[in-house]
């Protein structure tokens, strides 16, 4: 299945994936070997799985020091993906040191009592990403982290804003981090398949066939999501019939189609492969 781990297994990395949960939860023992990974840890085989009471998910905290740990692992160059657990829901158990207060007349104390746990967890998060980001800056070897987030938190803490503000209950923070020097940009908003591209053009690495259709797709919109769509102007796409008359679009769709269900002929013709 080509990808964005393939495209590094093809440039001899070592790839590692990390889930501090169970690895039978949406197969990805089995998935992340199908998708190329060279090894994949999880909370049964990890190092450090410390919780932060009364979380009940392994913290991020320790989640990257299991990165950080195979990052000194080996010399050769790596491709690794964290998929962090502490802000999941649900979010019942209260801190008795909560640092965030909400006010609002119109939730309930069961929501008050929900967001301000995980405000309190997200705060952990972000104190955590820090001494990550501090740990990186201190070795040697040159690392770029991307950090999103993948969903809203759920457990009823957002509901009120599903309909009424489409763009914001779509979007979750994005960044791309260096221990070494790149250009400083903005990137707005741009959707996870755009991620890999992105990450690509940053570091300046060859571009395959396919991550070209992906750049020129991203000159032509700015986010392709299932429910979202937003233009090159950075406007929500009010018609999303109109992006099927894209000729870059419908270029996209056979590419997928055809690595998905079709006979992979874009694969026997290289079209996922660095050019010699």
């Amino acid at each position: 299945m080509p990808n964005i781990v393939s495209y590094f297994n093809s440039l001899d990395y070592l790839s590692t994936a990390f889930h501090p949960y169970y690895g039978n939860m949406y197969k990805r023992n089995t998935n992340y070997t199908n998708l190329g990974f060279n090894k994949f840890y999880d909370v049964d085989t990890l190092t450090h799985t410390e919780w932060k009471e009364p979380a009940p998910y392994v913290s991020d905290e320790e989640a990257y020091l299991n990165v950080l740990d195979q990052l000194n692992a080996t010399e050769k160059n790596q491709f690794l993906l964290m998929i962090t657990m502490q802000n999941h829901m649900p979010y019942d158990a209260e801190y008795p040191y909560n640092e965030f207060t909400v006010s609002d007349e119109n939730l309930s104390s069961e929501q008050i009592g929900k967001m301000q746990t995980y405000l309190q967890n997200l705060h952990h998060s972000d104190l955590a990403i820090e001494e990550f980001i501090t740990a990186l800056d201190q070795i040697d070897k040159k690392t770029v982290v991307v950090f999103w987030g993948d969903h809203y938190p759920g457990d009823g803490i957002y509901d009120h804003l599903f309909n009424s503000d489409e763009r914001r209950v779509h979007s979750t923070p994005l960044f791309f981090y260096s221990n070494f020097e790149i250009e400083n940009a903005d990137l707005g908003t741009i959707s996870p398949n755009f991620i890999s591209n992105n990450l690509i053009d940053i570091i300046d690495y060859p571009v395959t066939p396919f991550y070209s259709l992906l750049n020129s797709l991203e000159e032509e919109y700015n986010a392709i999501t299932k429910n979202t769509i937003l233009d090159n102007k950075d406007e929500i796409l009010k018609n999303k019939n109109e992006i099927t008359k894209n000729t870059v679009f419908n270029d996209y769709h056979l590419i997928q189609y055809d690595i998905l269900n079709g006979k992979k002929f874009s694969q026997d013709l290289n079209f996922f492969k660095i050019s010699n």
